[in-house]
């Protein structure tokens, strides 16, 4: 199952899409935050078929 996205931040979602285009890749690769996907065909799509380039684990820091 792709990372639900709900820590990804808008701001670091634009970043990775500019860093990405900077690349000159001759591909579109879309970046998108999993949560804020409505198309319910699309994902069901990404959840049988995904391939994630990039994840981010949640850091828990313990707190007294």
């Amino acid at each position: 199952m792709p990372a639900s996205g709900e820590d990804l931040m808008i701001e670091l979602q634009f970043r990775i899409e500019t860093d990405l285009d900077g690349l000159l890749l001759p591909y579109y690769i879309d970046v998108s935050i999993y949560n804020d996907i409505t198309n319910k065909e699309l994902l069901r799509h990404i959840d049988q078929d995904d391939v994630s380039i990039y994840t981010i684990k949640k850091m828990i820091e313990d707190t007294p």
